[in-house]
């Protein structure tokens, strides 16, 4: 039997490391397509505390096959699975959202885009 324990940047609390390691999410299966490309969208850019923030992905470019998309919306809330999203925040400050993009085989890419509440 061989274990192997791979760490990175992200650190093995942060929640996109815990749902890899859950099994929610996995890297590495290979694809006979190239790696997808994330991109999304957030409308608006800048808004006071309560703003409803729209997000969307489906701007990303899949490898030649389809994605699925976990948004991490830069606050103390959980990831969420889905290619649009709203989010609202409830303090003022700047919020680095990241999204995941991942395709079936495993390959994935991430992007982020920062959001201002006043």
């Amino acid at each position: 039997m061989v274990e192997v324990e791979a760490t990175d940047a992200l650190g093995p609390t942060h929640p996109y490391v815990k749902a890899v390691a859950a099994g929610v999410w996995q890297f590495g299966l290979g694809t006979p397509g190239g790696a997808p490309v994330a991109a999304c969208t957030v409308t608006p850019a800048t808004g006071p505390a309560g703003t409803v923030f729209a997000f969307d992905a489906s701007g990303s470019t899949p490898g030649g096959d389809p994605l699925r998309f976990l948004w991490d919306f830069g606050d103390t809330g959980p990831l969420i699975e889905g290619t649009q999203m709203t989010h609202a925040y409830s303090v003022a400050g700047t919020y680095t959202v990241r999204l995941y993009a991942q395709d079936r085989f495993g390959k994935g890419a991430s992007t982020t885009k920062a959001v201002v509440v006043t």
